[in-house]
């Protein structure tokens, strides 16, 4: 959804306050822009806002790189409750003057070179920054990140140059009169420096000693805050002859960025300097070390789960609907039809009780009826050792249906007569007869003595009883 709708970026400085709508298919418009201090404390300046604006989304705020401070601490825990209450503490008792200040912050979890964890956080440290986040909150729109130049550097960086987060990388970012130094220690900024270059100056010896000397008083400053030198400085700007000067006079090769061109980014002048080289696609993907407002963000988090919840919500109504209407409309026709059945029957009350009770009483004995399936069941596991079924058979339209055959092999009467009845009981336990309890009186028995069956014959016996299922 995000894809097909534009989005809102403003700029601020110490001077101005500008917004930017980027078109989804490419393309921006400059919609206003306001002096800080009027928008900031004019009650009757209303922000002018058209009906593209109010429908785009609040990306980002970019804001100047001294009104975020960040700190570097030794953290071994990797649970963002526990990193969220330790940034929290902190903010709280370095900006204590800034009530709401921990509420606004960004990290990251890096490793210095003996790999041990470590807490990159940044936050808002100029009061500045709070009374506009107040204002635009009241004029009912909230950017949803606030981030600086150096983290949209920061970005770039990253994807162009080799080892960016294992080396300490200086840049120098060149537009007109101004020149930008942004410093970064194993990928993380540290800080940056606005070098303002007179108008007569520029691309002059006088440029290239005053570049030189603030170039060299932020490296020593960098020095000391890491122990460690910077492994490697770019330049990036129009002045192609800028870079081996500045080689030349701070006696440290400075590298021309390759990769990039400084007619790609937005060109309108009401942009602050600092932004001109970034296209409208790079500010609207801001690398997430960026700076968002905690009550918002978990407004945003949780906003996907209450669309989700309202969708299963009505679904459900949906479906309980339609159940509903299919009910009463099922018993509106089954009432139809019983009063239907009752005003044609011609039948007196007495025959069509005599006829349910019969037709109930069909319905009971063909329950009743016994099953070939469990009948034969049943009488094999009443079949003990010794003792070889040889025919089932059942035929329910007989008083005794179930009729078996079996052969009883026994080396004398004593075993006949025991394996006997352990069959007979078995059947009594598991068929129930309904002649009553079979007897040895109630089996035909037979005896195979057919040849080498003289020693040890075969008893043949059968036996026909009734069951009831």
């Amino acid at each position: 959804m995000m894809k097909h709708k534009k989005q809102l970026i403003s700029f601020a400085d110490d001077q101005t306050l500008g917004f930017v709508l980027l078109h989804p298919h490419g393309g921006d418009d400059v919609l206003e822009t306001y002096p800080i201090q009027d928008f900031l404390e004019d009650e009757r300046l209303a922000i002018k806002q058209s009906d593209e604006m109010a429908k785009a989304i609040y990306h980002v705020l970019v804001v100047p790189d001294y009104w975020v401070g960040n700190r570097l601490d030794a953290f071994q825990s990797s649970k963002k409750s526990v990193i969220a209450a330790f940034i929290e503490r902190k903010i709280g008792q370095n900006l204590s003057d800034l009530p709401h200040a921990s509420d606004f912050y960004g990290y990251t979890l890096v490793h210095d070179s003996d790999q041990r964890s470590e807490l990159y956080t940044c936050y808002l440290q100029e009061p500045i920054v709070y009374q506009l986040h107040r204002r635009l909150e009241t004029l009912g729109i909230q950017p949803r990140r606030i981030t600086t130049p150096a983290f949209l550097w920061h970005d770039r960086l990253s994807g162009i140059i080799d080892g960016f987060d294992q080396k300490g990388i200086g840049l120098l970012h060149q537009v007109g009169t101004k020149c930008f130094l942004y410093l970064f220690f194993r990928r993380q900024f540290l800080f940056s420096r606005t070098i303002q270059l007179s108008e007569t100056g520029q691309g002059t010896d006088e440029a290239i000693q005053l570049l030189n000397y603030e170039i060299n008083q932020s490296l020593y400053h960098y020095s000391q805050k890491t122990k460690s030198a910077v492994d490697e400085l770019f330049f990036f700007g129009l002045d192609s002859q800028a870079a081996p000067r500045l080689s030349e006079a701070l006696g440290k090769e400075v590298q021309e960025l390759v990769g990039l061109s400084a007619d790609d980014g937005l060109e309108s002048a009401e942009i602050p300097a600092s932004c001109r080289s970034f296209s409208a696609d790079e500010l609207a993907h801001v690398d997430p070390l960026s700076i968002t407002h905690k009550p918002l963000a978990q407004e945003l988090f949780w906003k996907p789960v209450q669309w989700a919840g309202i969708a299963i919500g009505l679904l459900l109504v949906l479906l309980l609907s339609a159940e509903s209407a299919i009910l009463h409309a099922w018993t509106t026709a089954t009432h139809q039809e019983i009063k239907e059945i009752n005003s044609r029957s011609d039948q007196p009350p007495a025959m069509v009780f005599q006829e349910t009770s019969m037709a109930l009483g069909e319905i009971r004995q063909a329950f009743e009826r016994p099953t070939a399936g469990n009948a034969m069941l049943q009488t094999l596991l009443a079949v003990p050792d010794g003792i070889i079924i040889d025919t089932i058979a059942l035929d329910v339209s007989t008083a005794t249906p179930l009729s078996i055959r079996a052969d009883v092999h026994a080396n004398g009467p004593d075993t006949f007569r025991t394996r006997l009845r352990s069959f007979l009981s078995g059947l009594n336990e598991r068929l129930s007869p309904t002649g009553g309890t079979l007897n040895e009186k109630d089996v035909r028995i037979t005896i195979d003595r057919s040849v080498g069956k003289t020693k040890h014959p075969v008893y043949r016996i059968e036996v026909n009883l009734g069951i009831s299922s």
